[in-house]
């Protein structure tokens, strides 16, 4: 009885241990009711520990891993990021920059964990264009039956066309190149502005504060805003003018699509004396 006992406290104890996790996560205001099917669910909390809902990561590199574990090409999960408003920003940026090894796309789950579901979609983008792909080990067998398969003659059929690009994420993908010679040649194509996101929610334009109707103004005169961040900011302010941008979105399909400049990526601009 005793065994018995003891086997149902290890058991119980990890569930009771991830839903504390859950139950001490503060998620930002702001987004919209969002539909998914399967999903992986990364939890960030303000001491910095991130986990999934059964397993606490000890390394950044468990996060991508861990998503690519559970990708299925049928039916591909969205990754959503449950983090807690008041964590550092900078740790954030670290776990957006993992999940964007593996994945393009991650919603910013607001608001409360559970139903309804509320979040904010963003686009993600790896920095020199550095991906981490799963390789199946196969065993002895599957290797013989693929072989068998590759030396057995099919009729040809064309593989379906790709889905037609979008500029602004081939723009992103240049800018995350970090190749001059392309960059500037794209830049000379687009009209762009930058500003700065700093702490408590305060935006920067030429190095001033501004209100949320220069805002709109920016967005709306130009193709692309590069958002760059100060230090010290916190994940809420973050989420805000993520949750901005995508209010204005909503309200004006014309409005400039928004690229973020992380903390990497604005050093090796710099160094390579490219100006946005």
């Amino acid at each position: 009885m005793k065994k018995i006992l003891s086997v149902l406290i290890l058991l119980i104890l990890p569930i009771s241990s991830f839903s504390q996790i859950k139950d001490s996560i503060a998620l930002p205001e702001g987004g919209k009711e969002v539909s998914v099917y399967a999903t992986t669910n990364i939890y960030v909390t303000k001491n910095q520990n991130v986990s999934t809902d059964n397993k606490t990561f000890l390394y950044f590199d468990d996060i991508s891993n861990s998503i690519i574990n559970q990708f299925d090409y049928s039916n591909p999960p969205r990754v959503l990021l449950y983090a807690d408003k008041n964590t550092r920003f900078e740790f954030i940026e670290r776990v957006k920059k993992e999940i964007a090894l593996v994945e393009k796309k991650m919603y910013l789950m607001t608001d409360n964990i559970g139903n309804p579901l509320k979040g904010i979609p963003i686009y993600l983008n790896s920095l020199l264009d550095v991906h981490k792909n799963s390789s199946d080990i196969l065993t002895l067998e599957q290797v013989l039956r693929n072989e068998k398969l590759n030396a057995t003659e099919y009729k040809y059929t064309p593989p379906p066309k790709p889905l037609p690009n979008v500029w602004y994420h081939d723009f992103e993908n240049i800018i995350y190149s970090g190749n001059k010679k392309n960059i500037d040649s794209i830049l000379e194509k687009k009209s762009y502005s930058s500003i700065r996101l700093k702490p408590e929610k305060n935006i920067a334009y030429n190095g001033k504060n501004i209100d949320l109707d220069l805002l709109k103004e920016i967005f709306t005169k130009n193709d692309i805003v590069f958002l760059k961040f100060d230090y010290y900011l916190i994940y809420d302010d973050y989420v805000f003018i993520i949750n901005q941008y995508s209010e204005l979105k909503k309200l004006n399909k014309e409005t400039a699509y928004l690229i973020e400049i992380p903390y990497d990526l604005e050093y090796l601009l710099k160094d390579k004396q490219i100006k946005i």
